[in-house]
Formats: structure tokens, C-alpha cells, sequence
């Protein structure tokens, strides 16, 4: 005997009599369509609870790879080390070029950070500046690739400035205008604090697609940090980065190798997980809880097949029956409405995955149709909302990513489908024992009376 239907590959076993009649059951000529069966409510339940599911598991796992990719390659770097006591400039160079010459270590570059003001005709606002080498950006591919530009050069030129997307909209500023940054600091042999400005001119608005992270980033050369920071209003820091950040034995290496080059007095190196340790596992936990509700949706909806099986079976009492009048036995028939769960399942498995990545797929484009049409129906009342014309939001942008990257990950799916299938097996076990130990003798009576 065959299945009356075809499947999309080969069982690499014999199918079993059961497989074979559920598949019948389910597809017999007088309802050749799954929504004319009792299963239909299932079947839609389960589909459209997984829907969501592999949405969440989508989207959250690309927004938190997004968002740590740019604290790993903009602000973290592979390891960092941060310097307590600051050596002679001469010697931090010597240092950088030993360190870039480390096995394993792809480069190595300077940095000096610190607070500021930023003043732009009238305006004003605190930023954070990030003095870094002439060459950076080229050394750096994977700060270049997380540092877009969005208006003007990635030039760090004597005299240049580059700010974030926030900082320049904030103070109005554009790629040409002069700006100057204000900051106090004890220098020569004063110990009283005086403060010090410098004029920069704006050569690139800059963003890394996180608001969060950038929100008050203002980049200028090292050169320039000499004559505008001290190491009392200052830290001086050292990008180190590997060929592999996700390798933690690696990064335990050059750390070691790192530290045997520097006094511990001097200085301490870190990996960028230990760095951002704690950002990660507030991303995960919100990932689990977010997680956690959909598997509870999905376990509601996969339940409600126990009902529709009871349905099923009381529609079919008389197939039954009549099969037990000719020998079939009560694995038999056990089996066989067990398996007309699992293969609605199985659709609904199907159906819902292949929709839920669609859904991940086209996120980004998703997102933007509906917050245009969000901003165009809440413009009227944008007065009122303090949005300056602009209109409702749907995703804030301080918050969340302007892109986000959609990986498809096979192993949460297949657990996912797994749990389903399991819980589908545990819900039919009931009415398919129901439907095994029905006496057909009475159930003739009944259906002739």
C-alpha cells in the first residue's frame, strides 16, 4: 500500500500500515482538503503560534549580533589596554608596533578619550571624544566597515572632526562648519584646573546604525589630543585586534602575550568579553524572556490538538469499528490517529517556519513601510505628540538598530520543531487510546439506531 499523498522526499524506512492510513484519514475522498477535517482549528493554531516564534528567534538573535558586532569593532575592540599610568609617547609607539607584531594579532592603534563640549555658534553639548590615529580607519577594517559615513570623509587630518549623526543634529552642524571643543585640564607645573579650546573643522558625519552607542561620539586625531588633552582629564588606550574575536583561547594568548610586554602597575588588558559581559547578558536574558513567552503560545496553541483529536475520533467511530471487525488491533489504530497528529503538525511546521522567515527576511523593509505609514497618519497630531512635524515612530532609533541583520540559524528551528512534535505525540497519546479500546460492537448498535 502507498500514501494516498506524496511527500517532498524518501523515508529512508518502510512506512509503517499507521503512516499509511493516517494519511488516508486525513485526505479521504469525501474531504480531500485538510480544512474540511477537525485538525483545521490545530493546524491553523499551531502555524500561526510559530509564526511569531521564528520571527522573535530571528529578529532578537540579529539585532543582539548586530549591536555586538559595533561594541566589539567600534568601542571595545578585540582586547583593550588600558593604561593606569601613562607612558612617554615614544615608548606607547614602540609598544603598539611590538604588540602588532604578536602572532595572531591583525593591529594595533592608539587612542586617547575624553569628555568635552562641543560649541557650535550658540549651541552646546557634552560629547566624547575619541582621539585617534591618522591611520585608523585604514588599519581597522572592522571599525571602518561599523562606521558609516553619512555625510563628508573619514579623514582624521590636523584640525579635523567627525561626528556622530546625533551630535550634528543636535547642534545643527553640517560637513564644512567650524566648531570648537572646551575642556579644562591641569597643565605644565599649575595645579589649578584651566580650561582649554580648540577649533576643528567638520570633515564627516559618521554613524554606526546604533544611537545608543555613538549617541555622543566626536572622533579628532591623536596629534591633536596632545595639545588639547592631559592625562587628568583623559585615558589613553590601545586597540589590539585579532584574526578571530569570537576564539576566547586566542584572546586568552594575546592577553598573556600582552600583559608580559606591560607592568601590571602600567597597564591592564581586556578582552571585549569581559568588557561587555554584562551588556550581553542583559541582551540574552530579554532574548530568553521574549522567548520563553512565545514557546508558551506555541505550547497553547499545539495543545488545542488533543480536543480536535477527540473530535476526530468521534467522527470516525464507525471507520473504527468496522476496521476492528476485520482484525485491526489497538496498536493499530493507536498508532495511526497518533500519526495523523504528528503529520498536521509536521504541515503546520512547515507552513509556519517558511512564513516566520519570510517574515525575518523582509524585517527591514517591513518595518519601514509600516513606520511611513505610522509617520503619515500621526502627522496631524504631531503638535501635540512634541515630534516637530515628524510624527509617530514605530522602533525608536535610540534604541534599536536602523538595520537589522538576519542570520538564519537551522538549530533553534529544529529544537523548536522538535518541541512541537513532541508535545503534538504527548496530546494525541489520550484520544488515540480512546480510539484503540472502543468496543465496535456497540458502536454498530448505536450508529443503526
Amino acid at each position: 500500500m502507498r500514501l494516498p499523498f506524496k511527500l517532498p522526499f524518501k523515508l529512508p524506512f518502510k512506512q509503517p500500515l499507521s503512516l499509511e492510513l493516517a494519511g488516508t484519514i486525513l485526505l479521504r475522498k469525501k474531504r480531500r482538503k485538510l480544512k474540511d477535517s477537525p485538525l483545521f482549528a490545530s493546524f491553523i493554531g499551531i502555524t500561526l503560534s510559530i509564526m511569531p516564534l521564528v520571527l522573535v528567534l530571528e529578529v532578537s538573535d540579529g539585532m543582539i549580533f548586530g549591536i555586538m558586532n559595533r561594541y566589539i569593532e567600534t568601542f571595545y575592540s578585540h582586547v583593550m589596554l588600558r593604561f593606569y599610568n601613562p607612558p612617554e609617547q615614544k615608548e606607547l609607539e614602540d609598544l603598539a608596533q611590538k604588540i602588532g607584531q604578536l602572532p595572531d594579532v591583525r593591529t594595533s592603534y592608539r587612542e586617547q578619550n575624553g569628555a568635552a563640549l562641543l560649541i557650535a555658534g550658540t549651541s552646546r553639548s557634552a560629547v566624547q571624544v575619541r582621539a585617534l590615529e591618522t591611520k585608523a580607519f585604514a588599519k581597522d577594517q572592522g571599525l571602518k566597515k561599523y562606521l558609516n559615513v553619512v555625510s563628508g570623509e573619514l579623514n582624521l587630518a590636523p584640525g579635523s572632526i567627525l561626528l556622530a549623526g546625533d551630535v550634528a543634529f543636535k547642534l545643527r552642524v553640517q560637513v564644512g562648519d567650524e566648531v570648537a571643543l572646551l575642556t579644562g585640564a591641569k597643565f605644565g607645573r599649575s595645579r589649578q584646573l584651566r580650561p582649554k579650546t580648540e577649533k576643528f573643522l567638520v570633515r564627516g558625519i559618521v554613524s554606526t546604525g546604533y544611537q545608543e552607542l555613538d549617541r555622543l561620539w566626536a572622533f579628532i586625531s591623536y596629534q591633536d589630543a596632545q595639545k588639547f588633552f592631559h592625562h587628568t582629564n583623559s585615558q589613553l588606550l590601545l586597540h589590539i585586534k585579532v584574526d578571530d574575536a569570537f576564539n576566547f583561547d586566542l584572546l586568552g594568548q594575546t592577553i598573556n602575550q600582552v600583559q608580559k610586554l606591560v607592568s601590571p602597575a602600567s597597564g591592564r588588558a581586556r578582552s571585549w568579553y569581559s568588557q561587555a559581559s554584562e551588556l550581553q547578558q542583559s541582551y540574552q536574558f530579554t532574548k530568553s524572556i521574549l522567548i520563553y513567552i512565545m514557546y508558551l503560545i506555541v505550547a497553547v496553541g499545539t495543545i488545542n490538538i488533543a480536543s480536535s483529536m477527540v473530535l476526530l475520533v468521534l467522527e470516525n467511530n464507525s471507520e473504527i469499528a468496522i476496521m476492528k471487525t476485520f482484525g485491526a488491533g489497538k496498536a493499530l489504530i493507536r498508532n495511526t490517529y497518533i500519526w495523523v497528529a504528528i503529520l498536521v503538525s509536521c504541515i503546520a511546521i512547515f507552513y509556519g517556519v517558511t512564513s516566520g522567515i519570510l517574515l525575518s527576511y523582509f524585517i527591514n523593509e517591513i518595518i519601514t513601510a509600516i513606520n511611513s505609514l505610522l509617520q503619515w497618519a500621526s502627522r496631524p497630531f504631531s503638535s501635540a505628540l512634541n515630534k516637530d512635524g515628524q510624527g509617530l515612530d514605530l522602533l525608536d532609533k535610540s534604541y534599536y538598530l536602523e538595520h537589522i541583520p538576519i542570520r538564519i540559524q537551522a538549530l533553534p528551528l529544529v529544537i523548536m520543531s522538535g518541541f512541537v512534535l513532541l508535545l503534538t505525540f504527548l496530546c494525541s497519546i489520550i484520544p488515540a487510546l480512546k480510539a484503540a479500546n472502543m468496543v465496535p460492537l456497540s458502536i454498530l448498535r448505536q450508529n443503526r439506531s
